[in-house]
């Protein structure tokens, strides 16, 4: 079993680690292809740059007019796909281009705007400032800061020659503030010129656009990873788990009496093997005890039966004897007819133990002869009335619902109700017994109930038992088989059977029958 385990965990760990593998790759990947056209636009800058600074210093636009060299300068920046410009003068007029680029990027202060050199200091030289520097006078909000280049002829020539220009990249960080802008922002470009200042960027950020769709791409991953992992565990587990289920299963049908052997579903497992093989060996146990008490079940009953039609004929020839002694003995003799009073009550004891072990012995063994449907009512009452003339002080009644049909044997159903009536007399002498019968939704209820001592917790735990007899019983004739025959009676029938009894709060006998109902009354399916 360890080994399916360390198995199954291995198969998942290596699943999670190519998943994550792979959405470090894409991950991986999306960085580069963001690094690449970063890299790219920033050539396109430098040679924008140079260009801007190659049209303003042409002698053409030495001619020109401002507005019409700002013309000329924003046509170059837009000829080269995907990038837009604006000019701006010293006096803060936009000459050109976009308007809304030169808003979004307002001008520094013109004290930050000295003239770039190679290798003098301020410039891009070895002593100049390095990109990442601290940012300058003026730079926008949450920008790295000025990055200055030189650019143009200048930045070739190994000394500086005036009128040089300079190149101004801010690089904005990702916006995290509450204006919403959580993505990445290009960087924004200046270069100044004579009297004005070229703003000019990319119209679309292509690295921005690669890092959403990585960061998407790695959304996707690590969902599908989630759902692989989730249904490769599952089949895993299920196929580490299914030979406890398949025993799980045939437990359940062990309980239930099936004690059938299974068959390893793959030989080749010893686990499995071994598992089936404990089940079977258990379950043959368990099926030799079932039969053995069953053969026991079976004699008791073949004893008890033979027993009973063995006695019979006996205890009717000694009864008979007995009334022909009683009948010559003298009429004035105390003591002889004390001996055949106790000879008289001992008999009939015998004869109704017998006749009692010979009805549970058909409840057992036979199908009732005579079920029909009969309404519980009348022969609830009429048991009733058949032993008031034997209440000996006790109190007899009945409650009954006309109406409530159930489909039982009558002979049945009525040495049940007269086994009950019995007990409460005999154990509940003097009290109020009372015979209840109502109909409750799809069942029939009939109940016996008296206030006498009741039972202890002991006795009622063991009352539906066969020989089990009260606390009382030394002083009590009885067979023991009174409720056992109720029991069996009422399950034959399709119902059930309860007791509640407290000491000194009486006992009531409750017996649950399906009732029957009319064709015309049932509804239909």
């Amino acid at each position: 079993m360890n080994n399916r385990i360390w198995s199954s965990a291995v198969a998942l760990a290596f699943a999670a680690a190519i998943m994550a593998l792979l959405v470090y790759f894409a991950v991986n990947l999306g960085y580069g292809f963001a690094l690449r056209e970063t890299t790219i636009d920033a050539n396109l800058r430098s040679q924008l740059a140079e260009e801007i600074i190659a049209v303003s210093q042409a002698p053409a636009a030495k001619r020109a007019t401002k507005k019409q060299m700002a013309d000329e300068i924003v046509a170059a920046v837009r000829s080269v796909h995907g990038y837009d410009a604006a000019v701006v003068g010293d006096d803060g007029k936009v000459l050109a281009g976009d308007a809304a680029l030169a808003a979004a990027n307002p001008l520094p202060p013109p004290s930050s705007m000295r003239v770039a050199q190679p290798g003098v200091p301020g410039g891009p030289g070895p002593s100049g400032p390095r990109p990442g520097g601290p940012p300058g006078p003026g730079a926008p909000p949450g920008s790295f800061g000025p990055q200055v280049f030189g650019a143009g002829p200048q930045a070739a020539g190994p000394a500086p020659r005036p009128g040089a220009r300079s190149v101004i990249f801010t690089f904005h960080r990702p916006g995290f503030g509450p204006s919403g802008a959580d993505a990445w922002h290009a960087p924004v470009s200046l270069v100044h010129i004579d009297g004005a200042s070229v703003i000019f960027t990319r119209t679309t950020d292509t690295a921005a656009d690669v890092l959403s769709r990585t960061r998407w791409i790695a959304f996707g991953l690590a969902a599908l990873a989630f759902a692989i992992t989730l249904l490769l565990g599952r089949r895993l587990l299920r196929a580490t788990t299914r030979p406890f289920e398949v025993v799980r299963a045939a437990l359940t049908r062990l309980g239930q009496g099936d004690y059938s052997r299974l068959s390893a579903a793959d030989p080749d497992d010893p686990v499995v093997h071994q598992l089936v093989e404990e089940y079977n060996a258990a379950a043959s146990e368990v099926a030799g005890t079932v039969a053995a008490r069953q053969e026991v079940e079976n004699n008791i009953r073949r004893f008890v039966a033979d027993a009973g039609h063995e006695l019979r004929t006996p205890l009717a020839v000694i009864t008979g004897y007995v009334d022909l002694l009683r009948h010559a003995s003298s009429e004035d003799n105390v003591m002889e007819r004390r001996i055949f009073a106790e000879i008289d009550g001992q008999g009939e004891r015998m004869r109704a133990l017998i006749q009692n072990l010979l009805f549970l012995l058909r409840l057992d063994s036979q199908e009732p002869s005579d079920v029909k449907i009969i309404d519980a009512a009348d022969v609830v009452q009429g048991v009733i009335d058949s032993f008031k003339s034997l209440a000996n002080g006790a109190t007899l009644g009945a409650e009954v619902e006309p109406g409530s049909f159930v489909q039982v044997s009558e002979t049945e159903l009525r040495q049940a109700i007269g086994n009950l009536i019995d007990n409460s007399l005999k154990y509940a002498p003097g009290s109020h017994i009372a015979a209840r019968v109502r109909s409750e939704g799809d069942q029939v209820i009939i109940t016996v109930s008296d206030d006498g001592p009741g039972m202890s917790p002991d006795t009622r735990a063991r009352a539906f038992e066969r020989f089990a007899r009260g606390d009382t019983s030394g002083s009590i004739p009885g067979s023991g088989l009174g409720l056992a025959i109720v029991a069996r009676t009422t399950e034959r029938a399709g119902g059930s059977v309860s007791l509640h009894t407290e000491p000194g709060k009486g006992a009531t006998v409750e017996m649950r029958f399906p009732a029957w109902k009319p064709r015309t009354s049932q509804t239909p399916a």
